[in-house]
């Protein structure tokens, strides 16, 4: 099913919609790229989109994620691993996953999951 097939409203309210289940992890699953601008971001949401992620992933997609530069201390630490691992190609390895790892891995070892996310480029 493309992106184009799947059914959504004009307008999702968070007070009264599951917007992560109706609307971004189907959508992440048909897409091929992720643009997001955000003033607030955590690891936490990548956990909750793990299906959807892993799903881009596998459609060989990227996502960008412009955020505040406020981030929690675990998170700064994952993205700061990640990025000294595309110049140690033993580090880049060491944080290689498979796609059905990476679903795993976002759900229940997230910050281990996005070091390899910015790893991988």
């Amino acid at each position: 099913m493309s992106l184009q097939d799947l059914l959504t409203t004009p307008h999702y309210a968070t007070s009264t919609h599951k917007v992560l289940e109706l609307f971004y992890v189907p959508a992440l699953s048909r897409s091929v790229g992720y643009d997001r601008g955000v003033g607030y971001f955590t690891s936490n949401w990548l956990r909750l989109a793990a299906s959807g992620l892993a799903d881009l992933a596998a459609n060989g997609g990227k996502a960008r994620i412009v955020a505040s530069p406020k981030l929690d201390r675990d998170d700064c630490a994952a993205l700061n691993q990640g990025l000294d691992a595309r110049s140690d190609p033993r580090l880049h390895t060491a944080l290689e996953r498979t796609l059905a790892e990476l679903e795993r891995d976002l759900a229940h070892d997230t910050l281990a999951a996005l070091a390899w996310m910015i790893a991988d480029g």
